[in-house]
């Protein structure tokens, strides 16, 4: 009986082996696979739990010589493929590991699941030789992940200068644009900040730097928004310098590079801004259609006033800025203060010409504070003089409310009253405008209460005297009633004695000596002596 073969190698076996290759020790996987063929074979295709061949672990581990021994070891049997190995070495940067892999016969476009290749995994981990050896071998520059994200916007992203430097040469023909809201490399240097990789960049590119993205990007956001938002200004400036559009704006909002700065309160970044030349005036052109909300005609300073530091609101003011310019809702610089409360940004709006008590603003002011619970915006602006006749409040309330004209504000949703749909917010920004207004609310209501009082009283007369009214009815019908059960009774007696009237005399005699026996003796004695006596 022949003997059987094992059916594969023991666990003992692959865990050994997989072990000596992730340590590089060469002599033990010598050892290890000093077996029959067969059973060499199975051990060398085999996988951990993790997916990964003891091949995949040595070249994980950069070790050159275990590399070389696993490949020699493997080749009588043929069909292997080294592409797991290579993403495994270009993802730790072990250039050796990749020339052996490489010189065995692997492609450098292999990928993983994600779509990631080799340059693509070595680019974000930064390591620059690896990268230029897939580059000489012929890797892809411009090969995409499955997520559209390219080696160079991850390397820019994670601030890899030297290896961004290796992927522009020669300069690429085109700049597309990929990985986080499609983002190109020039926006991951605006992020983060990183000026040695925008130097690189810009030393090798041949187009423009301050190039938009593409139909497809995310709100058609520049590099030079993305670095005016973040405060990275040597990258600001690089970008200036390269000739980026300082009149350029996103969707929706229709905002420059110098509005994002503001909103963001970054001083530094508004003055280099203002200082290359951007309009200090620029009004976002458009709303949001879709979701029709927003506001346009908004300006830096519109949203320096509400969101940023007294500073950032200076610098523009002292550039020329309007400080009575409106956005498409009539509120000007001081509104937006009075919303976001920036007590300090009313002081020096007020201090520059911005006028609280301009009749065209109609009390919008205090408005836009109350509104948005900025009760010490409200009483500053109030001592500054702003106007807050009573006649418009409310008006201003609905115009705040909707955020857009009169006009629209008189079309209410199926023919309301715009007055209806805010009367409490109303009321209750009458009711915080300050201690000059409290005292007329309070008498008003007081007169209301009164008011109520007497109406209550009157109703509760009303309804006594109409509980009274119904007994004085329940009573003259009560009196007729007995009224014709009274000449009912009449009309009986009266009958009565129409039939005595009519019976016969005899009968009548009868019925009267009847009524005589039927008397007692002591009754007719009386009458018996009342007769005459006989004359004698």
């Amino acid at each position: 009986m022949e003997p059987q073969e094992p059916a594969g190698p023991t666990a003992s076996q692959l865990c050994a082996l997989h072990a000596a290759a992730a340590a590089g020790d060469a002599g033990a996987i010598r050892g290890l696979l000093r077996v029959p063929a067969w059973e060499t074979a199975a051990l060398l295709r085999a996988v951990d739990g993790s997916g990964r061949t003891a091949l995949d672990h040595a070249a994980r581990g950069g070790w050159e010589a275990a590399v070389e021994m696993l490949i020699d070891e493997g080749k009588p049997f043929g069909g292997a493929s080294y592409g797991p190995a290579l993403l495994e070495a270009a993802r730790g940067g072990h250039v050796g590991v990749i020339w052996v892999l490489l010189d065995a016969g692997e492609s450098v476009a292999a990928a993983d699941s994600g779509g990631r290749t080799p340059l693509w995994l070595a680019a974000a981990g930064g390591h620059a030789a690896a990268v230029r050896l897939l580059l000489e071998r012929g890797a892809d520059r411009h090969a995409a992940a499955a997520d559209g994200s390219l080696p160079v916007s991850c390397a820019a992203r994670q601030g890899h200068a030297s290896v961004v430097q290796a992927l522009v040469k020669p300069a690429p023909d085109r700049h597309p644009s990929g990985g986080c809201d499609r983002w190109t490399a020039w926006h991951w240097c605006a992020h983060t900040g990183d000026a040695a990789s925008a130097r690189a960049l810009l030393s090798e590119a041949s187009w423009v730097a301050a190039q938009r993205i593409d139909s497809e990007a995310a709100d058609d956001v520049t590099a030079l928004m993305v670095a005016a938002a973040a405060g990275q200004l040597d990258v600001l400036a690089l970008l200036v310098e390269a000739g980026a559009s300082l009149a350029a704006m996103d969707y929706p909002d229709g905002w420059t590079a110098l509005h994002h700065a503001a909103r963001r309160d970054g001083a530094a970044a508004v003055q280099a801004l203002i200082r290359a030349g951007a309009d200090v005036d620029a009004a976002s052109l458009w709303t949001d259609e879709d979701l029709d909300e927003g506001e346009a005609c908004v300006t830096p300073l519109h949203l320096a006033a509400q969101y940023a530091g007294v500073d950032v609101l200076r610098a523009l003011i002292d550039a020329g800025a309007s400080v009575s310019q409106k956005n498409n809702s009539g509120c000007t610089a001081i509104g937006c203060a009075a919303r976001g409360g920036r007590l300090d940004n009313i002081s020096l709006l007020l201090a520059r010409g911005a006028d609280a008590v301009a009749a065209a603003d109609g009390g919008r002011a205090v408005a836009e504070a109350v509104l948005h619970h900025q009760n010490a915006a409200a009483l500053l602006l109030v001592r500054g003089g702003a106007a807050t006749p009573d006649w418009n409040t409310m008006l201003q309330c609905v115009k705040v409310y909707y955020g857009y004209g009169e006009a629209e504000a008189e079309d209410g949703e199926e023919g309301e009253d715009p007055l209806s749909l805010v009367r409490d917010t109303a009321v209750q920004c009458l009711q915080k405008l300050g201690k000059w207004l409290a005292q007329p609310l309070r008498e008003d209501a007081r007169a209301r209460a009164g008011l109520q009082q007497l109406v209550v009283g009157a109703a509760a007369a009303g309804r006594r005297a109409q509980r009274a009214e119904q007994a004085a009815e329940e009573a003259i019908a009560r009196t007729a009633s007995l009224r014709a059960e009274a000449a009912a009774l009449e009309a009986r007696i009266a009958q009565a004695e129409a039939r005595l009237a009519s019976l016969p005399p005899t009968r009548a005699q009868e019925g009267e000596g009847q009524s005589r026996l039927l008397q007692p003796r002591d009754a007719a004695a009386p009458a018996a002596a009342k007769k005459p006596r006989r004359q004698q």
